[in-house]
C-alpha cells in the first residue's frame, strides 16, 4: 500500500517514518478508506462463512473488598463443549471452568490478591497433549504467572512452584500500569498442554491518563483472545499423517484452526464508530502475520487496509503507528484501532492471517448500526521513556549475551536435541546472570538456526529493542516494535536482538525462556536475579510462599460476573 505526500499530511503521518504527527480525528475521511486492492475473492458476499457472533470473557467481580485489597478465587476445573465446527463435546481445562478464562478488570494500582484452586484432579494426557491409554494418570499440577505483571518472586509463578491437586495459593498482584496482561499456567515441562487445553485469560489494568484520552471505550474497547482447541479437540479429528508416524501430536504441517474468544470464525456486528481492539496471543505455538482487509463491491476484491497500533506488551505507546502488516507471535499483546466511522452499513472488514500470499480469514467484521462516533485518537497517548542513550548506543557492548540452541539430553528428548540457553538446559537453581537493581543492561539474544523462531519472554521488566541483525545484517526495526516497551521479542531464524532495559522494581530471581511453548517444555528456560548492590534489601525466594492444602469440606465461592463492556468508572487512583 503507498499514500500521497498530500494523505501522510492528512493523516498526521511522517512519511519517513510512519509515525502519528497530528491528532486523528478523521474529520473528512476514515483512514481505513485509504486502500489499495490485492487479491481477488471468488464470491460477493465475502466471509459468508462467519455467521457465528463473536462473544466476550466475562468480567469476574471481587467476592470481596477493603482499604487495601480486592480479593478473588478463581478455581481451575474441566469443562467439556464443542470446539470450531465440531458439535462433539471435548474436554477442557479452565479458570473457574471457562474457556477462555474469565476477565480481570482493575484500576492503576489498586491491589488484589487471588486464590487460585486446583480442581484439576489426574490426567493421561502427556506434555504434547496426545491421550496416552497406558500412561499412569498423573496429578494436573498449576502454577499461575501473571504475563506483564512486576510481581514479587513468590507470586510470579516460577515454574516449579507448584499448586497440586486440592491445594490453592494466594498471589498478590499490584496492578501498578495500565496495561493488557494474561494469567496462564506455568507449570515446568507442561506449560504447553496445560495452556494448550484452556488455562489462559485476560487481565486489563486501566488508569486516569488513559480513560481522559477519550479512545474508544466500553463495549467500544474489545478483546480477542487468539487461541486453538485443546488437544483433547485436535486428536479427536482425523489428521492425515505420514506412513509410519503416530496420529498424535499430529506432523508439524498441521495447522489447528484459531479461536478467538473462544469461537471459530466469528462475526462482530460493528457501529459506525472507532473500536480499540485488545489482541492476545495465548496459543501454545502459533505465529500470525495479521492484515487486515476490507472488501470492494463494485470490483469484487479484498483491499488491504492500514492497521493503527496504539499499544503493545506495556500498555499504549507514546504515538500510534500504521502498519500493513502485524506480526503476532505467541504472548504477544498489541492495541490497535480499526475505524468503522465512515464505513458503509452492511459492509464487511476481517483480519486474515496472511502466509505465502495466501489468506485465511479469522475473524469478520459487519457494520451493522449508524451512531455518533465522539472518540479520538490523539497525537500524544503516554509521555515517551526513553532508554540510557549511553546503554542503547551501538558503542556500548553488551552486558549479557544469551544464545538459544537445540544441543541438549533432557527428559523431553534423550537424543541431544532439547532446548538450551547458553548450553544450559532448565535448572531451577542455576542463575545465569545477576544485574544489580535499578541498573540498565543491554542484552543480546541471538538464534544461531535458520528454522526456529523463539518469541523470548523476560519476567519481571520490559525492554526495548535498540537493534536487530540477520545472518549480520542490521534491519529497520517494524514500526510497531520501534521505541517501544515489550516483554516478548520475536527471535527469527538467524537473528540477532540487543535490547535494553532497567532491572526492578524487585530484587529476586526470575525467569526467562523461549514462548514457543513446545520450546519452553522442551527446557529453553533459565534463571536471572536481580540484586541490591547496597545489600540492604533481601530477595525473598520464589518458593517462599507454598501452595496450602484445601479443607476437607471445600465450597467454592459464587461467583459474581458482569459483562465485558461494562466501563470502570472514575476516579482512577
Amino acid at each position: 500500500m503507498s499514500l500521497t505526500r498530500r494523505e501522510l499530511i492528512q493523516y498526521g503521518l511522517s512519511a519517513a517514518s510512519g509515525a502519528i504527527l497530528l491528532p486523528l480525528q478523521f474529520p473528512n475521511k476514515a483512514l481505513a478508506d485509504v486502500t489499495s486492492a490485492s487479491a481477488t475473492s471468488g464470491t460477493t458476499t465475502p466471509w459468508q462463512d462467519f455467521t457465528t457472533p463473536l462473544t466476550f470473557p466475562d468480567v469476574l467481580e471481587p467476592y470481596k473488598s477493603d482499604d487495601e485489597f480486592d480479593y478473588y478465587e478463581i478455581v481451575m476445573s474441566k469443562g467439556c463443549q464443542p470446539f470450531a465446527n465440531d458439535p462433539k463435546e471435548y474436554e477442557f481445562w479452565g479458570y473457574n471452568g471457562r474457556f477462555p478464562g474469565p476477565t480481570i478488570k482493575k484500576k492503576a494500582y489498586r491491589q488484589v490478591k487471588v486464590d487460585f484452586v486446583n480442581q484439576l484432579g489426574q490426567t493421561q494426557i502427556d506434555w504434547q497433549g496426545c491421550f496416552q491409554k497406558d500412561m499412569e494418570e498423573e496429578d494436573i499440577r498449576a502454577a499461575i504467572h501473571n504475563h506483564g505483571m512486576p510481581s514479587l518472586p513468590q507470586y510470579d509463578g516460577f515454574a516449579e512452584d507448584y499448586i497440586l491437586p486440592d491445594q490453592f495459593k494466594t498471589y498478590i498482584y499490584p496492578n501498578n500500569r495500565a496495561a493488557t496482561y494474561w494469567y496462564h499456567d506455568h507449570q515446568a515441562g507442561r506449560t504447553m498442554r496445560n495452556v494448550g487445553m484452556g488455562l489462559a485469560g485476560m487481565w486489563i489494568v486501566q488508569d486516569k491518563t488513559e480513560f481522559d484520552l477519550n479512545l474508544p471505550q466500553g463495549k467500544y474497547d474489545v478483546p480477542l483472545i487468539f487461541q486453538t482447541p485443546p488437544f483433547t479437540w485436535i486428536q479427536g479429528q482425523e489428521i492425515p499423517t505420514p506412513p509410519g508416524q503416530p496420529k498424535c501430536p499430529p506432523p508439524r504441517s498441521y495447522t489447528p484452526p484459531t479461536l478467538i474468544n473462544g469461537v471459530h470464525e466469528p462475526r462482530l456486528q460493528v457501529d459506525t464508530h472507532k473500536y480499540r481492539f485488545r489482541l492476545l496471543n495465548a496459543t501454545a505455538n502459533q505465529i500470525y502475520t495479521l492484515v487486515l482487509v476490507s472488501y470492494d463491491q463494485s470490483k469484487n476484491q479484498s483491499v488491504d487496509e492500514s492497521i493503527i497500533v496504539i499499544g503493545t506488551d506495556s500498555g499504549l505507546r507514546n504515538s500510534a503507528v500504521l502498519t500493513e502488516t502485524l506480526g503476532f507471535v505467541m504472548a504477544d499483546r498489541y492495541e490497535i484501532i480499526i475505524d468503522f466511522s465512515r464505513r458503509q452499513i452492511g459492509s464487511r472488514m476481517a483480519l486474515v492471517e496472511r502466509f505465502e500470499g495466501v489468506d485465511t480469514p479469522l475473524i469478520c467484521f459487519e457494520v451493522s448500526q449508524q451512531v455518533k462516533d465522539e472518540s479520538e485518537l490523539p497525537l500524544l497517548l503516554r509521555p515517551y521513556r526513553p532508554v540510557d542513550p549511553d546503554i542503547a548506543s551501538p558503542n556500548h557492548s553488551p552486558d549479557k549475551e544469551f544464545t538459544f540452541y537445540f544441543d541438549g539430553t533432557g527428559p523431553c528428548d534423550e537424543s541431544g536435541q532439547a532446548g538450551t540457553i547458553n548450553h544450559y538446559l532448565w535448572d531451577k537453581d542455576h542463575i545465569e546472570t545477576s544485574p544489580g537493581l535499578n541498573t540498565w543492561q543491554k542484552w543480546r539474544l541471538t538464534n544461531p538456526l535458520d528454522t526456529p523462531v523463539h518469541p523470548i519472554h523476560i519476567h519481571l521488566l520490559d525492554f526495548q529493542i535498540v537493534r536487530r541483525t540477520n545472518n549480520g545484517v542490521e534491519v529497520d526495526l517494524p514500526l510497531y516494535e520501534d521505541k517501544s516497551w515489550k516483554d516478548v521479542f520475536n527471535l527469527g531464524p538467524n537473528e540477532t536482538i540487543d535490547i535494553v532495559g532497567q532491572f526492578g522494581p524487585h530484587v529476586g530471581k526470575y525467569m526467562m525462556h523461549c514462548h514457543n511453548l513446545d520450546h519452553e517444555d522442551c527446557d529453553m528456560m533459565t534463571n536471572f536475579e536481580v540484586v541490591d548492590p547496597t545489600g540492604e534489601e533481601i530477595p525473598t525466594d520464589p518458593l517462599a510462599v507454598p501452595a496450602q492444602q484445601l479443607p476437607p469440606i471445600y465450597v467454592p465461592k459464587n461467583a459474581s460476573y458482569q459483562p465485558y463492556s461494562t466501563q470502570l468508572t472514575p476516579p482512577f487512583s
